[in-house]
């Protein structure tokens, strides 16, 4: 399978689409300051889940998809003489 660089740049703006899309989405609907004691537990893991993916797509959209991508081996295939 072949992939072209441009689908490696929609793959960052992609990331940062979602993290656009996931920071509101989190703190409206896993409001753990105002769940009920029943749900605080529920709702604070489903926070800091969110947040942890917050921060893997700001590093997705930062540094690319990382040394042991596609692209990253491409890129190497291209500059090895």
């Amino acid at each position: 399978m072949r992939f072209s660089r441009g689908f490696f740049v929609a793959l960052a703006w992609a990331a940062l689409a979602l993290f656009v899309w996931m920071v509101p989405i989190t703190l409206v609907y896993h409001a753990f300051w105002s769940a009920e004691p029943a749900q605080f537990t529920n709702q604070i893991n489903h926070f800091l889940k969110n947040l942890a993916l917050t921060g893997a797509l700001l590093m997705i959209a930062g540094m690319g998809s990382g040394p042991l991508s596609l692209d990253r081996r491409k890129h190497d295939a291209e500059v090895a003489p």
